[in-house]
């Protein structure tokens, strides 16, 4: 124990003597978290999709079929549809040069031998067209109990008269929901942060593996757990601080959202430190080559950003693409703090810390056995 925390605090006083470098790890993710934040603040936003465009065409001539016609054209329904009559061969050509998203079919036989609408949509948009469904599902069950009431009372014709509006429009809010530019940024950039600390693992152990020095450490009375867990340690305190600095300065500067479980978030930033450095130490034992072993990590961890979707979010991704961003840290640690902060799958945080600290440990196991060859 004396050993490995010798080795601690040996290397967290080489870590903080480079001042530039861990001042540089910490400004680059703040300004990217601005620029990106501002840039793309519009992709976040909640916004009100309008009224959707849709043909409606009227071939019968009855009383039932007119009901249609004075649904579609009230004030109301207006505020969600905005419909155009047309004729059948020229609604199909609205709906296929994407003029409109569903067209509204009300047959011949409207009334006398049927009241079923046919609704012809174009596919790609379920949200649009979710919306004429439910605005023409309206109109069926309104007409429904309007035909059934008259059967009962025995009155004559159809007499179908909407009463007045009953739709309510109510506005959802993204506050506290879902993330809004800056919060999502800093989630991405204190991930990224985090996973660059195996960089630091890299040039602290680089010497102690590869040069003279790691051969006369080898011939004193250090174990290699002892040796290897001091270095691992002290960047993982360096890492922990620059992670601790990036929460509060996008706390206070961006007005971020980091959820209201501060155990549960520090928990996860610890996991993800550890495995970054045991990362950064097995990719230099097995590259044997400082140089190379810091683009590897470079490399990896900026490509697990942007596979992840830290930097562009993507929309809905196929099931291979989607196994492979469940197989990167970034995308790991990104989905469990995001999950956290805004109650999102369940097993999104456990899965996430058996991902890093089972990691860490495999990586830990075999960067020792790697240290144990002769240079």
């Amino acid at each position: 124990m004396k050993n490995m925390l010798t080795v601690l605090r040996y290397t967290i006083l080489r870590n903080w003597r480079d001042s530039s470098s861990i001042t540089e790890q910490i400004l680059l993710p703040l300004g990217l978290i601005f620029v990106l934040g501002s840039a793309l603040g519009g992709a976040f936003e909640g916004r009100d999709v309008g009224p959707t465009p849709v043909a409606y065409v009227i071939e019968a001539t009855t009383p039932e079929a007119e009901s249609v016609r004075d649904f579609l054209t009230r004030d109301d329904v207006g505020r969600y549809l905005e419909a155009t009559e047309a004729g059948l061969d020229e609604a199909r050509r609205m709906l296929e040069e994407q003029d409109v998203y569903t067209v509204i079919h009300v047959p011949p036989v409207f009334g006398d031998d049927t009241l079923d609408l046919t609704l012809i949509e174009r596919t790609g948009n379920s949200l649009r067209t979710g919306i004429v469904r439910a605005v023409v599902r309206n109109y069926v069950q309104a007409a429904n109990v309007t035909v059934a009431l008259a059967n009962v009372a025995g009155a004559a014709g159809f007499g179908y008269e909407p009463m007045p509006a009953e739709f309510d429009a109510v506005e959802i809010s993204r506050v506290g929901r879902a993330p809004g530019a800056f919060d999502f940024y800093a989630v991405s950039m204190l991930v990224l942060t985090v996973m660059f600390v195996a960089g630091y693992a890299v040039d602290a152990m680089r010497e102690d593996l590869l040069d003279p020095t790691g051969r006369r450490v080898r011939t004193t009375a250090i174990s290699p757990w002892a040796h290897v867990s001091g270095k691992l340690g002290a960047n993982t305190v360096t890492g922990l601080i620059q992670a601790a600095v990036i929460v509060v300065a996008t706390l206070v500067v961006f007005g971020a959202n980091w959820g209201t479980r501060p155990l549960l978030l520090a928990g996860l930033v610890v996991s993800m430190v550890v495995f970054a450095v045991a990362f950064g130490a097995l990719v230099l034992a097995i590259l044997r080559d400082g140089q190379k072993a810091q683009s590897a990590v470079s490399l990896v961890v900026l490509a697990s950003m942007i596979v992840s979707g830290g930097a562009v979010q993507f929309g809905s991704v196929g099931p291979i693409f989607r196994t492979i961003q469940q197989m990167l840290p970034h995308y790991q640690g990104q989905t469990a703090m995001l999950a956290m902060i805004y109650g999102g799958g369940a097993g999104a945080v456990p899965a996430a810390l058996l991902y890093f600290l089972g990691g860490a440990a495999v990586a830990l196991t075999l960067t020792v056995m790697l240290a144990r060859r002769s240079v």
